[in-house]
């Protein structure tokens, strides 16, 4: 999905358990977040935003939230 993989974010915000790969796409610098494993969901989603403003807070100029619905399934709606 990267043109350039630059790696991973080596130091976050001490309050912050995300992990960060950065790269490039066309001329635009981007950060890719994921949640922490076994998390998933709409809480997750947004505590991972969350965290990804304070680590980024100077540099940060676009969000976009991407996913494949992980907070919509459930026991009677398996999409």
């Amino acid at each position: 999905m990267l043109d350039e993989n630059f790696g991973l974010l080596e130091e976050t915000h001490p309050a912050d358990p995300i992990t960060y790969t950065l790269g490039r796409i066309g001329k635009h610098n981007v950060a890719i977040a994921s949640h922490p494993k076994g998390q998933d969901g709409a809480t997750s989603a947004t505590t991972v935003a969350n965290h990804m403003v304070r680590t980024f807070s100077s540099s940060l100029r676009i969000g976009l939230m991407v996913g494949i619905g992980g907070g919509i399934t459930s026991a009677d709606h398996d999409i």
